[in-house]
């Protein structure tokens, strides 16, 4: 499907550059289980962080003097909502077959997405001229302002995980390399690797699988060499048009996220 790929994609070495400083934070992580944890933190300019994590949903917001920017993700569903004093903009994802954005405003609201394959839209209100203009420009601002909240979801969540590192390789046997780069050994039980591209996804559940420090264990979507520490026939597709790797933990954290083509 491809040429073999010789880096190493390191799910920790995503830059963390918070262009709004905490000045504190303070960490909650349940006594009797880790499925539930929240951290809050406040920055200079009146700036606010909020990130929490219960029964695999995960729940995260920033705000400022000019915008609030909130996301919950799910397994099944990401809604992603973007506030000023001009409009609200939300932006609704399900299960790859779906995507809708809907832009509130004085001058009235529109629809528009994709249902499984088909373009839909609805206008209601006055100018929609207007509308659309509003929506331009804050769609042109968006994506940096999801970046920033994305950083600093990564940055909170990874205080709480191990350090592993991950290698796709495609090509005539194709297969996730994760190395435990931790001190103490990792247990994947319950961790799910779920790969995509923009038209098909799929899933494998580790089973029973318990990483020493420093050791590399190979998830086979066929047959492999049997002289490694790996698992086989997992099943997984490693999608060649624009593949998708997302990584969760056994409580439906997203510990990673990779593209490769």
């Amino acid at each position: 499907m491809g040429l073999k790929r010789d880096s190493i994609i390191t799910a920790l070495l995503i830059t963390l550059v918070i262009s709004i400083p905490a000045a504190a934070e303070t960490v909650q992580i349940s006594s009797q289980s880790n499925k539930f944890f929240q951290i809050n933190e406040e920055g200079k300019f009146g700036s606010t962080f909020g990130l929490e994590f219960s029964n695999a949903t995960r729940n995260s917001e920033m705000k400022t003097t000019d915008y609030t920017i909130q996301k919950t993700e799910s397994p099944e569903k990401q809604v992603t909502k973007y506030r000023t004093p001009r409009a609200t903009l939300k932006i609704t994802l399900s299960n790859a077959s779906m995507r809708k954005e809907r832009i509130t405003t004085p001058y009235g609201t529109l629809t528009t997405g994709v249902r499984k394959g088909r373009r839909f839209e609805k206008f209601e209100g006055l100018n929609r001229t207007k509308v659309e203009k509003i929506r331009a420009d804050i769609k042109e601002k968006i994506h940096n302002k999801v970046k920033e909240l994305e950083k600093r979801e990564t940055k909170a969540i990874r205080s709480e995980l191990p350090e592993l590192e991950f290698d796709i390789v495609e090509g005539e046997q194709e297969y996730v390399n994760i190395t435990n780069k931790a001190e103490k050994a990792v247990d994947l039980s319950g961790w799910r690797l779920h790969s995509a591209s923009p038209s098909y996804s799929d899933s494998y559940n580790i089973k029973e699988v318990k990483i020493e420090p420093g050791q590399t264990y190979s998830f086979y979507t066929g047959e492999g060499p049997m002289n490694v520490d790996a698992v086989y026939e997992t099943g997984m597709t490693l999608y060649s048009d624009s593949g998708k790797l997302t990584v969760y933990t056994d409580e439906g954290l997203k510990y990673a996220e990779i593209t490769y083509s």
